[in-house]
């Protein structure tokens, strides 16, 4: 790689390394990182048992995020900083996966789009395993084209490994290294090399097709999936890969959209046969990592069909996407296309970042507002799904309401309702629903009617997300259940927190 080009790629790592960690500790979990957390809490040797009860992905993420609180603590930020770096090392594989496809000049304008990609920052600052997923997609795209063209043992032994720890991320790297290696065998010759690297992926199937049977069994897969029309994900999937969760701006998505058809198009239309043919083949793995779970989403069983569960056709389309704007007869229109796209990904991304409203509910903040407890209290939250393993996570010595419990204290948290609607406007972009796990995915439930009888209120906070009321007795009064239930109303987190 000639100087200029390592200058280049060091200074977009750079850039997707400050869009990644410059506000990787701005918002609080979500109830899935909120998961990861308690996983990755606990023993190593419990980490199988509650993955099989607990999620519907396979361990590798786990045992690594285990791996990196052990180095670097248990905070937030300590978390998702795993995802940052694996997103952050995915701008430099990228490049290598491109120049591999098409040429180094589309190999540097995929690195550029990598870095500032809306949706790939959103999950290299989540603490789950997508960001691992998308790194490793990555390296076994690279080393599948490189064995494609010369399948030395080397280069079919490191990608039997990224793709096999790719499946031991998550289930759907199948659909990438299903087609991988197949293509593989079909065009090797001699093919007793490449069956060997795909014979080697393929002993770690059993093990993986019984846990995800285990996982299905319990229940542990991603039902709620369903609950949205599949009319409804299947636009979302190109708009979430294009602008990620970002703002509801129709003059933005169609930014986004004119520039990549501009880029197809000078792809179509000035594109050497090389790139096209280069950039059709990304383009095709890609389509292969989409396809399936398209055809097989009418089935209720098989309905995965979901932007993250697709995440690893994101680098492969792009690469056509770079491949267009690198044409070598695009000239200085594809260079201000790939200006433009840059920079409107660079807009998008500190829009997410400035606007509370399209970020992850900041619980975090709400433990903080609410402060250490310093007496025995009850603390009544909306939509017990929403924030019950966030609260749990963010107030100490906090655990779930019993029958009863004699307190002196009631502290309840709602969700401010002009911020909901906002969160419900921002992120219902082009009508469609938002993102699980945001504030406009919050059920809001009705205004609390007061509190018991010898409660009076003593304190009312708001941070202008949410209102934190506090309800103070004279001295400790008997709190039961089923008496809070007749002085509020609706779906409530109920939990009782002693002094720590």
């Amino acid at each position: 790689m000639p100087g200029r080009l390592y200058v280049s790629l060091a200074a977009l790592t750079a850039i997707g390394a400050l869009l990644r960690f410059s506000t990787l500790g701005a918002q609080g979990f979500w109830n899935d990182e909120a998961v990861t957390a308690f996983i990755a809490h606990l023993d190593l040797w419990e980490l199988p048992a509650r993955i099989s009860h607990n999620e519907g992905t396979p361990p590798l993420y786990y045992v690594a995020a285990w791996a990196w609180m052990k180095l670097f603590g248990t905070g937030d930020v300590a978390l998702r900083s795993l995802s940052a770096v694996c997103g952050t090392a995915t701008i430099p594989v990228g490049y290598l996966a491109a120049a591999e496809f098409v040429s180094r000049r589309a190999a540097l304008a995929s690195a550029a789009l990598v870095s500032v990609s809306p949706l790939l920052v959103w999950y290299s600052q989540e603490a789950r395993s997508y960001a691992l997923l998308v790194l490793l997609g990555a390296l076994s795209l690279s080393f599948f084209v490189r064995s494609l063209r010369d399948p030395t043992p080397r280069r079919l032994t490191a990608w039997a490994i990224f793709s096999a720890l790719a499946l031991s991320t998550h289930y759907t790297a199948a659909l990438l290294v299903l087609p991988e290696a197949a293509w593989l065998v079909y065009r090797a010759r001699p093919r007793r090399p490449p069956l060997i690297a795909v014979a080697g992926v393929a002993a770690i199937g059993p093990p993986l097709a019984a846990l995800w049977l285990k996982q299905h069994a319990n229940d542990a897969t991603a039902e709620f999936i369903k609950e949205v029309p599949r009319e409804v994900r299947w636009v979302q999937i190109p708009e979430q890969f294009l602008i990620g969760f970002g703002p509801r701006s129709v003059p933005l998505l169609a930014g986004f959209a004119s520039l990549v058809i501009l880029a197809l198009s000078f792809l179509a239309w000035r594109g050497a046969p090389q790139e096209r043919r280069g950039a059709a083949r990304a383009a095709a793995l890609g389509a292969a990592v989409v396809a399936p779970l398209a055809v097989l989403s009418p089935l209720p069983s098989f309905d995965y069909l979901i932007t993250r569960n697709v995440i690893l056709a994101w680098v492969p389309l792009m690469i056509a996407v770079a491949a267009g704007l690198t044409a070598r007869r695009a000239g200085q229109f594809g260079l201000l296309a790939m200006v433009a796209l840059c920079s409107l990904s660079i807009v998008t991304v500190v829009w997410i970042a400035r606007t509370p409203s399209l970020q992850r509910p900041n619980w975090r903040r709400v433990a903080q507002v609410m402060g250490p407890a310093t007496r025995e209290r009850v603390v009544v939250a909306p939509d017990r799904d929403f924030a019950s393993p966030l609260l749990l996570r963010y107030l100490q010595e906090a655990r779930a309401l019993p029958s009863s419990a004699r307190v002196d204290e009631i502290t309840v948290v709602e969700l401010e309702r002009s911020f909901h609607r906002a969160a419900v406007n921002a992120s219902s972009y082009s009508g469609l629903e938002c993102w699980w796990g945001s504030v406009c995915e919050a059920r809001m439930v009705d205004r609390h009617l007061g509190p018991p009888s010898g409660f009076q209120l003593a304190e009312r906070q708001t941070d202008g997300h949410f209102i934190v009321s506090r309800y103070r007795a004279a001295r400790p009064r008997l709190i039961t259940r089923r008496r809070l239930t007749r002085t509020v109303s609706g779906n409530y987190l109920m939990l009782v927190q002693t002094p720590g």
